[in-house]
């Protein structure tokens, strides 16, 4: 909340599925708010970043995950967070965390397995080379 001197203020932190329209959330939002003699008022927005399950990138990244990790089940998992991604066109934010180790982003002592560390190393490397042998007109 960001002190306005004397004007109150609501803000509300939504995220929506990309299948869904920014403009309908705004419409029903300012909708709801004139009810109440609000108004809605945009502060920031993210666009989502998408890419299907076919798209090259996420092929590349989940063969050369599976192969490299042994693990031939897990699916591929999405974040809702903010993420450098966003910054380039046709990227994915492709972490290290593995199947079998607890979720501890962004809490008290943050940390990871080493040797869960070191795997990840080796998978974004090859990774890396495998994206690096695509010809540039095809990214």
């Amino acid at each position: 909340m960001i002190d306005l001197g004397g004007i109150e203020q609501l803000s509300i932190d939504t995220r929506f599925p990309v299948t869904s329209s920014k403009e309908e959330l705004v419409d029903k939002l300012s909708a709801a708010a004139a009810k109440y003699g609000l108004e809605y008022k945009e502060f920031d927005w993210l666009a989502p970043i998408y890419l299907p399950l076919d798209h090259f990138m996420v092929e590349t990244l989940m063969k050369v995950y599976r192969q490299l990790s042994g693990d031939q089940v897990t699916a591929p998992r999405s974040s809702g967070g903010a993420t450098y991604a966003r910054a380039i066109k046709n990227c994915v934010a492709f972490g290290a965390l593995t199947f079998d180790e607890p979720l501890t982003e962004h809490m008290p002592n943050e940390r990871t397995v080493l040797k869960n560390l070191y795997k990840a190393m080796e998978i974004y490397a090859h990774v890396i080379y495998e994206l690096a042998r695509r010809p540039i007109n095809t990214i």
